[in-house]
């Protein structure tokens, strides 16, 4: 039997029924992956927060601690998640393009609209220490 290596060509080995079977297959695991993993990311930034001001343009600590939390949630899954992302086996490039546009359709509206909605407000001197992912 032979042994595929990791740089191999599939074309090389498999018959094409075969090579359709697998790559069938393993877009099915990737898609299940993005839909069971990057939502865990999003669920930090589901939650509308209650925000309240001590002046007009003036934060209480309370909503400033919210938003900084729910950053760092957020931070902290997406970095889990692309060291676990980065780990996998990609078959090609065109599997790994795909892979990163479905997970990006799926968790950029959803920060965009957490950053958009709080990232304007007067939450902390320093932003950029937050704000670790900018949408665009």
């Amino acid at each position: 039997m032979m042994e595929l290596t990791k740089n191999q060509n599939l074309d090389i080995v498999l018959d094409e029924a075969t090579r359709t079977i697998i790559i069938d297959s393993y877009e099915r695991h990737f898609l299940e992956y993005v839909k069971l993993i990057w939502p865990k990311a999003a669920e930090s930034l589901g939650e509308s927060l209650q925000i309240e001001f001590e002046k007009e343009t003036k934060l209480k600590k309370s909503s400033k601690k919210a938003i900084k939390t729910k950053l760092k949630e957020f931070n902290s899954k997406v970095g889990d998640f692309q060291k676990a992302h980065k780990s996998i086996w990609i078959v090609s490039d065109e599997h790994k393009k795909l892979l990163q546009k479905k997970i990006m359709k799926y968790i950029i509206p959803k920060y965009e609209a957490f950053f958009d909605k709080y990232t304007i407000l007067p939450f902390s001197d320093k932003k950029s220490k937050h704000i670790k992912y900018n949408p665009d």
